[in-house]
C-alpha cells in the first residue's frame, strides 16, 4: 500500500511574529508626550494607557528612522525642560 504524497503548497512564507502597530501617529503622540512630561519613559507608559510599552517604544527607535529622529529631538526637548525646573 502506498501513500499518496502530500500536496505542496506554493504559499509565500510568513515572516513570524505580529505585524508592527507602528504608524506616524502614534509615534507624534509618543515624542510629544516625552517632550512636554520631566519623566522617564517607564513611568510615562504607566502613566498613559495610549502608549505601548517601553520595549516596543526602544524597538521602534531601532526600525523606523523618521521615529528615531523625532524620539531624540523630544529627549533634547524633555532636557531643556527639566534644566528649566533646575533653575
Amino acid at each position: 500500500m502506498q501513500k499518496k504524497p502530500a500536496q505542496i503548497q506554493n504559499k509565500p512564507k510568513h515572516p513570524g511574529g505580529r505585524p508592527s502597530e507602528y504608524t506616524k501617529e502614534k509615534g507624534d503622540f509618543i515624542c510629544e508626550i516625552v517632550a512636554t512630561h520631566p519623566i522617564g519613559l517607564p513611568t510615562l507608559c504607566k502613566m498613559y494607557n495610549e502608549m505601548p510599552s517601553e520595549p516596543t517604544i526602544q524597538r521602534w527607535r531601532y526600525q523606523y528612522e523618521e521615529f528615531r529622529l523625532k524620539y531624540a529631538y523630544a529627549k533634547v526637548q524633555q532636557a531643556d525642560l527639566l534644566a528649566e525646573q533646575c533653575l
